[in-house]
């Protein structure tokens, strides 16, 4: 079967959205109202459509890099007086950025407000025994945009993997300069110079 033949019902369907509902934040009534259109859409060619309520912090998607930026810097200023809590912060941001960005874990979510979404499931059942599931999925809201990569295109990617390589020398010239404390060094300025440059 061709996929041709839906092209226009797509085109007419993408713009009945775009007209008549809106940009789609996470979790919001908007996004709902897609739903309960894509319900409507689905039900002549779908056995059974569930609706799967969940929870989750929407703005903690890209709100945990002021978080971890806040803790870089306040890092930086007590690397000269406090060098474990230094430690202790650069260690935290950079849990926060590996957990939230690379891992996709709700590390530090609680710490952002909490909304209830709904998922929307259509099911066809096969009209033989089944030798195979076949799942499409899609999200319904217009996530936020990384302004970052809006702004500076192709030099994001460079400009991050500084910063990540700022987090680790910061990591190691904090606990560098906590070790030399602790073992009772008296001059530490051979830490500090290297280790924040």
């Amino acid at each position: 079967m061709s996929a041709d033949r839906y092209t226009d019902y797509m085109y007419a369907l993408v713009k009945k959205v775009i007209d008549e509902i809106g940009p789609r934040p996470s979790c919001s009534e908007r996004e709902k109202r897609l739903g309960r259109l894509l319900a409507e859409e689905w039900q002549p060619f779908c056995d059974r459509i569930d609706v799967e309520t969940f929870t989750c912090s929407p703005h903690a998607f890209l709100g945990f890099i002021p978080v971890s930026v806040l803790l870089y810097f306040a890092a930086v200023i007590l690397y000269w007086f406090y060098p474990l809590a230094s430690f202790v912060l650069i260690a935290t941001g950079f849990g926060i950025v590996f957990f939230e960005l690379l891992r996709y874990r709700e590390f530090i979510d609680f710490l952002f407000p909490r909304r209830q979404g709904e998922n929307i499931i259509g099911t066809i059942r096969p009209k033989s025994e089944p030798t195979r599931r076949v799942i499409v999925s899609a999200h319904m809201d217009s996530a936020y945009e990384f302004n970052l990569i809006y702004y500076l295109k192709n030099a994001v990617i460079p400009i991050t993997q500084i910063a990540i390589v700022g987090l680790v020398i910061a990591l190691c010239g904090s606990l560098a300069k906590t070790i030399a404390h602790f073992y009772g060094f008296a001059d530490t300025t051979a830490f500090t110079g290297s280790a924040m440059l």
